[in-house]
């Protein structure tokens, strides 16, 4: 329960007490317009330390992957909470084998972001479904269908073929 209060042009949000503000938006000019802030959908209960030491667990490598997401950390400080908490989706929805071996690839070619890491899993994902698909050929013996494994081949004379080498 909050207390939302308009003042001059800001939108005010207050706790149930009313004595602390949760957080102010700015009032759109117009109609139908919502009014969010994309922050506040954000996890913010794990800190980011956290989160890494969290994340390296999960990997078979923890220096190779410490080194990692430090990197990721350093090359994106605005972005890096919402890179690890990607990074931490993949590992939740593939193969632990496959997310290992996509991260050995980021952390050998430098590659920092949770996106492209995402895009190589799910390449390497691609491709083993590709190696382990195998053709099944549906066989029905009640269809009428004789099937090839069961017919004898015809029978040749040897006299018809010493009569196309005499001539």
């Amino acid at each position: 329960m909050v207390t939302v209060r308009a003042e001059q042009d800001a939108l005010l949000i207050f706790d149930p007490s009313g004595n602390h503000t949760v957080c102010t938006h700015q009032i759109p000019i117009g109609r139908g317009i919502k009014v969010i802030n994309t922050d506040h959908k954000r996890n913010k209960s794990i800190a980011i330390d956290t989160l890494i030491l969290h994340l390296c667990n999960r990997f078979d490598n923890l220096i190779a992957a410490k080194d990692w997401l430090d990197s990721i950390r350093t090359a994106k400080p605005r972005y890096s909470r919402d890179q690890l908490l990607l990074i931490g989706h993949v590992l939740d929805t593939t193969d632990a084998a496959i997310a290992n071996k996509a991260m050995i690839f980021c952390h050998q070619n430098n590659i920092w972001s949770a996106v492209d890491f995402k895009a190589i899993v799910d390449q390497e994902l691609k491709q083993s479904k590709q190696t382990d698909h195998q053709k099944i050929v549906l066989l029905n013996p009640l269809s009428g269908i004789k099937n090839k494994a069961h017919t004898v081949p015809e029978k040749s004379s040897i006299q018809d073929y010493q009569q196309l080498l005499k001539k």
